[in-house]
């Protein structure tokens, strides 16, 4: 990437590079923090641009260069690091999932995002991802109106998981004979649950007490109007079911496109098990990446944000994968498993984001700080412990009027 040191001080990659760094402070606090680490000795705090500069400067990036920044990570990490890559029965396992984001409140962002929203509410945004659960990466993310569902989303995502070694897991939410029928026709295996009272196909299996066996899925009026649109005739199919008692006492039927002998019944449970991984990601970009604080209050500035902390969050789990391979070859005589903790990791990364993507002088520097960073605070995994969460709902709220002071 060519060296952004010493450009005009509201260039083009100097605003890229700012909204990168997961903005918290003020305007002017992030662009001390940015320069200082383009220009070294060569700061000048007097020839700083004030904070309506830099909103107006903002203002005519579009969100796509930040997609694009992400686009080139993950494909260099598939060239570079592929075998690095965790993989379960030679799949890379894609939870897809999605989850609403809380919104600045103005008269353009109710607009753009949530027009149903009541006055006296809080206007939010529909986010759809599939994330690599085992390596942490978010292979595909969108962001859109509250008047889009989920199920609509996922065809956002067709492209990108198609033709790849994923293998995808869904909850309950997305069982629909048209979602399936185009992931059969784009040979995208998948592992599903359904609603017990989904179809009577499926409150019969349910009731039936059977261990494993076969569902039929009928076209409905829905798989008509989408699958025209995608130039697909309807049909009839079966899939793959199972039984799965939870310990909650819970039945849980999974139905999957794998034969028996590419997926055995134990592992279709741990499989869709994994699709966890998918939620937590959600809860890593909320809590400790602060999702939600949005650095401005316009449609714009939202999508920028947006994508920007899926373009960090990617970095820090692509660079985070040749030393997730170093801790397991360093730890692999002690009793349990260690990981990079990912929140810290992801600290490490803002401190170190400057230099690596704005000055090739410190790039190696950077990475070096960064590697060490990961390797000095491992999290340990203990596997089967299991606690009861008391669920608590402390009505957080981020105000871009107010910033944090770090």
């Amino acid at each position: 990437m060519e060296d952004f040191t010493r450009k005009c001080p509201l260039s083009f990659e100097r605003v890229v590079l700012t909204i990168c760094g997961n903005m918290q402070t003020s305007y002017a606090d992030e662009m001390v923090r940015v320069f200082k680490r383009l220009d070294g000795d060569g700061f000048e705090m007097l020839g700083l641009p004030d904070s309506s500069a830099f909103s107006h400067a903002r203002s005519k990036v579009e969100a796509t260069a930040f997609e694009e920044l992400d686009s080139l990570v993950l494909e260099l990490s598939e060239q570079h690091f592929g075998e690095c890559m965790g993989r379960w029965k030679g799949h890379r396992i894609v939870g897809l999932d999605g989850s609403t984001l809380q919104l600045p409140d103005t008269p353009e962002v109710r607009s753009a995002f949530d027009p149903k929203c009541g006055s006296e509410a809080i206007p939010h945004a529909r986010i759809s991802q599939c994330t690599d659960v085992l390596n942490g990466i978010v292979v595909d993310s969108a962001i859109a109106s509250m008047q889009v569902g989920e199920r609509e989303l996922f065809r956002r995502h067709l492209d990108r998981i198609a033709g790849n070694d994923f293998l995808l897991t869904m909850d309950r939410g997305y069982a629909a004979h048209w979602l399936f029928q185009l992931c059969l026709v784009e040979s995208i295996p998948f592992v599903a649950r359904v609603k017990l009272d989904h179809s009577t196909e499926v409150a019969a299996f349910a009731a039936s007490g059977a261990a494993e066996g076969e569902i039929v899925f009928e076209p409905t009026d829905a798989s008509h109007e989408v699958l025209g649109d995608e130039g697909v005739e309807p049909v009839a199919f079966a899939l793959r079911a199972a039984r799965i008692e939870l310990d909650s006492g819970e039945t849980e039927i999974l139905v999957t496109s794998l034969p028996e002998e590419a997926m055995p019944l134990d592992d279709l449970s741990l499989c869709y098990e994994l699709r966890w991984g998918s939620e937590t990601q959600f809860r890593h970009q909320k809590s400790h990446l602060h999702m939600e604080n949005f650095s401005g209050r316009t449609p714009r500035s939202i999508l920028q944000d947006y994508h920007a902390n899926v373009f960090a969050m990617n970095l820090v789990a692509v660079l985070a994968l040749p030393a997730h391979a170093v801790i397991r070859e360093e730890t692999a005589h002690r009793e349990h498993t260690y990981y990079i903790n990912m929140a810290n990791a992801a600290r490490a990364m803002r401190d170190e984001a400057v230099s690596l993507l704005g000055c090739l002088t410190d790039t190696v520097s950077a990475l070096a700080n960064i590697f060490i960073r990961f390797a000095s605070d491992l999290s340990v995994w203990r596997y089967g412990r299991q606690f009861l969460h008391s669920r608590k709902n402390p009505g957080r709220k981020f105000h871009t009027s107010y910033k944090p002071i770090g």
